[in-house]
C-alpha cells in the first residue's frame, strides 16, 4: 500500500473496516478506499460511498485529511524531496 499498489490500498481499507488483523478503524478504512478509488482501483468508490453514509461529516473530513496528508507525504517521498 505504501508503495502505491491500489488493490493493497483497497485491502487495508478492507482490513481496517472489519478489524482484519488491525483494531476496526472506520476512518482508516475511508482514508485507504478513497486513495484506492484515486488510483482508479474497482470497488473502491462503492466502498466509499457506502462507508462515507455510517460516518459522521467530522469523520469523512477527518479522513479525507489523512488521505491528503498521506498522498502528499508519498509524492514528496517519491520524487526524493526531504
Amino acid at each position: 500500500a505504501e508503495k502505491g499498489n491500489a488493490h493493497a490500498q483497497y485491502r487495508l481499507g478492507f482490513a481496517y473496516k472489519h478489524g482484519q488483523g488491525v483494531a476496526k478503524d472506520k476512518i482508516e478504512a475511508l482514508k485507504w478506499y478513497k486513495i484506492a478509488a484515486a488510483e482508479g482501483y474497482p470497488r473502491s468508490e462503492t466502498r466509499v460511498q457506502g462507508l462515507a453514509k455510517d460516518m459522521t461529516s467530522a469523520e469523512v473530513a477527518e479522513s479525507e485529511k489523512r488521505a491528503a496528508e498521506w498522498q502528499a507525504a508519498t509524492l514528496k517521498r517519491l520524487s526524493g524531496k526531504s
